[in-house]
């Protein structure tokens, strides 16, 4: 199990009918453990601090095909 980071965070990028495209969080069930959704399929990642993780989300956002 991850250790807490002192954060209860969700980066959460979507369609307007509820399609997951991008997703971090460690919201859910197993407490503390911070994961990476791509639609259906969820890693496990280590929590690298919560500015360098927005700054992934912000860019992998950007990667995305349109």
């Amino acid at each position: 199990m991850t250790r807490w980071c002192g954060y209860d965070y969700t980066m959460h990028y979507g369609t307007t009918d509820g399609e997951t495209l991008l997703r971090y969080d460690n919201a859910h069930e197993r407490p503390h453990g911070h994961e990476r959704h791509v639609g259906d399929d969820v890693t496990e990642i280590e929590f690298p601090g919560i500015i360098d993780l927005f700054d992934r989300f912000r860019r992998e956002i950007n990667e995305l095909p349109p």
